[in-house]
């Protein structure tokens, strides 16, 4: 190969990366929009890497499954470990859930629907917020 060829494939597959970095966050994003379900999930635990940041992974039930995830840490609200919280996902794929710390749920509130919710119910939700994308 020339000089010339593996600068041209570099360069593609930078563009490509790059691409895919930008799509991949909107795809998500449009998949929960298009096929919308709530769930209560529980934090089970904080990790953190060089990587990736700090991060809660949560986890929640449904339609007899169980999913886990994880989201960024967010610095404006206290969450604690064994809290229950508000969760967003895509029915038609639930590993693509989106946890929302500003949605505390308290624990006398359980049991919930296995299948989830296409709203939350309003005494669910303790801060009335509401989702932007």
């Amino acid at each position: 190969m020339t000089k010339k060829t593996i600068q041209y494939i570099i360069s593609i597959v930078i563009i490509g990366l790059l691409i895919f970095g930008f799509y991949n966050p909107y795809r998500r994003k449009n998949e929960i929009k298009k096929h919308l379900r709530y769930t209560v999930a529980v934090v089970y635990k904080e990790s953190s890497s060089l990587k990736n940041g700090e991060h809660y992974h949560y986890k929640f039930h449904y339609n007899g499954n169980e999913y886990e995830a994880y989201n960024s840490k967010n610095r404006n609200y206290t969450v604690i470990v064994g809290d229950w919280y508000v969760v967003e996902f895509s029915y038609k794929d639930p590993s693509i859930a989106v946890i929302h710390y500003e949605w505390p749920v308290p624990h006398n509130l359980a049991p919930f629907p296995d299948t989830g919710w296409a709203k939350v119910p309003d005494h669910i939700i303790l801060k009335n917020r509401r989702i932007e994308y």
